[in-house]
C-alpha cells in the first residue's frame, strides 16, 4: 500500500458556512453533478431538466453512467456538456470545471450548485477551495451550493462490502513541528467497519475520538452507526453523533472540539463515512485557520468489488451554501 503525501494547501480567503434548503434550480444557476453507479446519482439532475443546457450544465460520468437510458438521452438531446470521468483524476477534473466555468458565455451573475452525492472526495472536498480562486463567483454576498441527495442502503449495510485503502495523504491543514506533543485523531465513522478498523491499525491513534453522522428521518441509521462500529466507539476518548441534515451543526460540532483538544495538542481529521462527514471534516481546518490541524484523507482502493447502488430517498435533499469574504 502506497502511503502518498501531498499538501491541500489553506487559503487566505475567510469561509463561512450556513444551511440551506433546497429549491428546483432556475436557468440561471450552474449545476455540476456526477453520474456514477448509485440510481441518486442522477436524482437531482433529473429534477431539473427542464432548465437544464450546454450553457448551465457540466456533468461528470464515472462507470456504468448510462445506465438509465432514458436520463442519458435526454442529457444528450439537449446539448449539455458529458465529460467522462475517473475517480482518481480529481486534477483533470478541476481543469474541467474552471474551463466550463470561465467559458462564454461569461458565468459571474450565475448561481452555482454541486451535487455531490456520487462524487469521489478528492472531487468534492477540493470543490470550496478552487472556487476561492473565483472572486466574482464565489463572494460573501454570492454563495456556492452543496447539494447531497440522502440514501437508501440495501439491507442497511448488513454486508456493506470493504472499500479498501490505496493510499494517505494530507489533505488540509498544518501541523506543528513538535514531535513530543499531544496528537488527537478524530476519525469519521461510516459502515465499513473493516476498513476503519485497518485505518485505525496503520495510524496507531493516542488518543482516539470517533464522530458518525446519522439521518434524522431513520432512526435505523444511527443504531447501524452504532452496531457496525461498537468496538471502536467503546475504546475511544469520547464519541459524538451528528445529525445528517444539518451541515453546519456538524461544523460547529468539530470547531468545538478543534478548540478545545488543541489546548492540549494536536488534531488529526481522519474523515469517512457519509459525505456531508467527509466534507465537513475537509473543510473544518481551511476554516479554523490554526496551526496544528490537519486532515488526513484515504484514497480507497478500486481494484476490489465495493460497489452498492444506493437509491435515492424521495425529498430528501440536504444542502449547505458557500460564502467567501
Amino acid at each position: 500500500m502506497a502511503i502518498n503525501l501531498r499538501y491541500f494547501p489553506m487559503e487566505a480567503r475567510i469561509m463561512t458556512i450556513r444551511n440551506s434548503k433546497y429549491g428546483k434550480l432556475e436557468e440561471n444557476d450552474l449545476l455540476i453533478c456526477a453520474m456514477g453507479y448509485e440510481a441518486r446519482s442522477h436524482y437531482l439532475l433529473k429534477q431539473n431538466l427542464a432548465t437544464r443546457n450546454k450553457f448551465n450544465t457540466l456533468v461528470f460520468c464515472l462507470e456504468r453512467h448510462e445506465q438509465d437510458h432514458a436520463i442519458f438521452d435526454e442529457i444528450v438531446k439537449k446539448h449539455i456538456k458529458v465529460v467522462k470521468s475517473k475517480y482518481d483524476g480529481a486534477n483533470d477534473i478541476k481543469e474541467q470545471l474552471t474551463d466550463f466555468i470561465k467559458n462564454d458565455p461569461p458565468k459571474n451573475e450565475m448561481n452555482i450548485h454541486f451535487d455531490y452525492s456520487s462524487m469521489p472526495r478528492s472531487w468534492y472536498c477540493s470543490f470550496p477551495f478552487m472556487l476561492s480562486e473565483h472572486k466574482q463567483l464565489v463572494n460573501d454576498e454570492k454563495p456556492a451550493s452543496f447539494w447531497y441527495v440522502s440514501g437508501d442502503y440495501p439491507e442497511k449495510y448488513t454486508n456493506y462490502p470493504s472499500a479498501g485503502i490505496d493510499s494517505f495523504y494530507v489533505f488540509n491543514g498544518s501541523s506543528l513541528p513538535a514531535v513530543d506533543i499531544k496528537r488527537f485523531h478524530i476519525i469519521g465513522l461510516g459502515y465499513d467497519n473493516v476498513r476503519t478498523e485497518t485505518v485505525i491499525t496503520i495510524i496507531e491513534p493516542e488518543s482516539l475520538i470517533s464522530c458518525y453522522a446519522y439521518n434524522p428521518r431513520d432512526s435505523e441509521t444511527l443504531e447501524s452507526a452504532r452496531k457496525k462500529n461498537k468496538r471502536i466507539i467503546d475504546n475511544s476518548l469520547l464519541s459524538v453523533a451528528l445529525p445528517l441534515d444539518n451541515f453546519s451543526a456538524i461544523v460547529d460540532k468539530l470547531r468545538e472540539l478543534v478548540f478545545n483538544l488543541t489546548q492540549n495538542g494536536q488534531v488529526v481529521f481522519v474523515p469517512d463515512g457519509p459525505k456531508p462527514l467527509i466534507m465537513a471534516m475537509s473543510l473544518v481546518p481551511g476554516i479554523v485557520k490554526k496551526n496544528g490541524i490537519t486532515c488526513l484523507h484515504i484514497s480507497r482502493n478500486n481494484s476490489l468489488p465495493n460497489k452498492v447502488d444506493v437509491k435515492p430517498r424521495k425529498d430528501e435533499i440536504y444542502g449547505f451554501q458557500m460564502l467567501l469574504d
